[in-house]
C-alpha cells in the first residue's frame, strides 16, 4: 500500500482540507498519531525479531492518538508477523496500521495526516519511496490567531507559542516550501484558495497524487476525530467559512499584528498577503513590540551568522521572557 502525506503547521487549515479530500469515494484520510517513527520522533525503527516488535508495540500503545485509531494491538502484531519478514521498518508498521484502520472499506488512495513531516521531507522520501506530500500554507497572521484561540488536544492551554517563536516556525516552513518548490513529490496548497474553490483545489491534489476523482459523498473524516479532540474542530460541520480568512484583524492584539507584519514583511508581500494599517495605543504596547522585534532580529542574525549563539539563545529563553 502506498501512503501519501498531508503536512502542515498547526491550525493552517489541514483538517478542512482532509475533510474535503475525504469526500471522494476513492480517497481516505487518516487522523494523526504520535508514534516513534525515526523521522520526526525517536531513533530509526529497525525491528529485527519478535522481541523488538513487542518492545516497540509497548512504547506505541502509550500514544493516546494511536489508541484513538481503534486498532487492536494483538491484531496488528499478528498482521505484521504473518504479512512481513524481519527486519520491520516504520513503513511496514504504518502500512499495516492503515490496512487495519480501513479494513471495512479499503481505499484506492490513502493520505496520512502528519503535520511535522514537511520539516523532514528527505527522511520521508527515504522511508516511504514513491510517496507524495501535500503541504497546506496559510496567511501566518491567521495561523497564529487560530493557534491562540485553540486549546491543545489535551485541553491544557493554548496551542500558541510566543509570537517570536511562531515567526521563526513560519519562516522555517517557508524555507521548506522554497527548497521543495518544483519537486515532483511536493505540492503546496493555500488555505485561501481552498476557501475560494474547494472542488478545484481537491481535484488538483488528486491529479498530483495520480488519482482520478471518484464520486463526491458526505465526508467521513469528521467522524474519525476522537471525541476528546472535537473541541479543536468546532467549525468542521459547517460550510466554507470565508470570514475566518481575515478574522485575525479583529481577534489578534494590535501589537501582535504589528510585530508579525514587520518581522514577516517580505514573506507576506512575496505571497501576496496585503499588509493592514494599524497603530499601537500607548507607550507600553510600542515598547513591547520593539522589544519583540529586537529579539527577533537578534535571533535571526544569530541563526544566519552565528548558529552556536542562536542555539544558546533558544536554550536559555523562556516563554515568560519572550512574552514579557
Amino acid at each position: 500500500m502506498k501512503i501519501h502525506f498531508l503536512t502542515h503547521m498547526a491550525r493552517s487549515g489541514s483538517t478542512l482540507l482532509a475533510r474535503e479530500l475525504d469526500r471522494y469515494s476513492n480517497v481516505s484520510v487518516t487522523i494523526e498519531e504520535n508514534l516513534p517513527d525515526g523521522i520526526a520522533r525517536g531513533a530509526k525503527v529497525l525491528l529485527r525479531n519478535p522481541g523488538d516488535l513487542d518492545a516497540y508495540l509497548d512504547q506505541a500503545w502509550h500514544d493516546d492518538k494511536l489508541v484513538s485509531w481503534g486498532v487492536d494491538r494483538h491484531t496488528l502484531r499478528r498482521e505484521l508477523m504473518e504479512s512481513h519478514h524481519f527486519p520491520l521498518f516504520f513503513r511496514d508498521i504504518l502500512s499495516a496500521l492503515t490496512r487495519l484502520y480501513f479494513q471495512e472499506n479499503p481505499p484506492q488512495c490513502v493520505i496520512h495526516k502528519k503535520g511535522p513531516y514537511y520539516l523532514h521531507a528527505e527522511a520521508v522520501r527515504r522511508a516511504f519511496p514513491g510517496s507524495r506530500m501535500v503541504h497546506v500554507d496559510r496567511d501566518p497572521r491567521a495561523i497564529y490567531n487560530s493557534q491562540k484561540r485553540t486549546r491543545q488536544s489535551d485541553g491544557a492551554g493554548s496551542m500558541a507559542e510566543p509570537v517570536v517563536t511562531f515567526a521563526f516556525q513560519y519562516l522555517a516552513s517557508c524555507e521548506v516550501m522554497e527548497r521543495n518548490q518544483g519537486e515532483p513529490d511536493f505540492l503546496v496548497v493555500r488555505y485561501e484558495n481552498l476557501l475560494d474553490d474547494p472542488e478545484g483545489e481537491t481535484l488538483r491534489i488528486l491529479n498530483f497524487l495520480g488519482q482520478k476523482p471518484g464520486s463526491r459523498e458526505q465526508s467521513r473524516y469528521v467522524g474519525r476525530i476522537p471525541s476528546d479532540q472535537q473541541h479543536m474542530h468546532g467549525n468542521l460541520d459547517k460550510d466554507m467559512m470565508d470570514g475566518r480568512r481575515s478574522a485575525w484583524k479583529e481577534e489578534l492584539a494590535p501589537e501582535e499584528i504589528v510585530f508579525l507584519q514587520k518581522a514577516l514583511k517580505r514573506t507576506l508581500q512575496k505571497k501576496g498577503y496585503p499588509l493592514v494599517d494599524i497603530s499601537l495605543s500607548g507607550f507600553a504596547a510600542w515598547l513591547r513590540t520593539r522589544f519583540r522585534l529586537a529579539f527577533f532580529y537578534l535571533k535571526y542574525a544569530a541563526k544566519r551568522h552565528m548558529p552556536g549563539l542562536y542555539q544558546w539563545i533558544k536554550a536559555n529563553t523562556t516563554r515568560k521572557q519572550v512574552d514579557s
